[in-house]
């Protein structure tokens, strides 16, 4: 339920609203079904659910604040790590 909400959050949050809802939904269903076949208790799932909701609303408000620098740290990397399949025009 965590990895489930948390990739729905991710999407909610973002353009892909519309996704994200979807998803949402269908995070609920898999909880509903963890909880029906006896593997989870109800507030197992309801915990999964906000600490999905709170980590991704912080990943959010971080991201907003250093999305330059951590694309030029992302990219720079990158660039060290592919530089010969770069140069071959293999990659761009």
């Amino acid at each position: 339920m965590t990895i489930f909400s948390s990739i729905a959050f991710a999407y909610y949050f973002s353009a892909r609203r519309d996704i994200g809802r979807f998803l949402l939904a269908v995070a609920w269903l898999v909880a509903w079904s963890r909880v029906y076949v006896g593997v989870h208790f109800p507030i197992d799932m309801v915990g999964a659910f906000m600490l999905s909701w709170a980590v991704n609303l912080a990943g959010l408000k971080l991201w907003n604040h250093y999305q330059a620098h951590l694309l030029a740290q992302v990219m720079y990397i990158y660039g060290k790590l592919f530089n010969r399949l770069i140069q071959r025009g293999l990659i761009k």
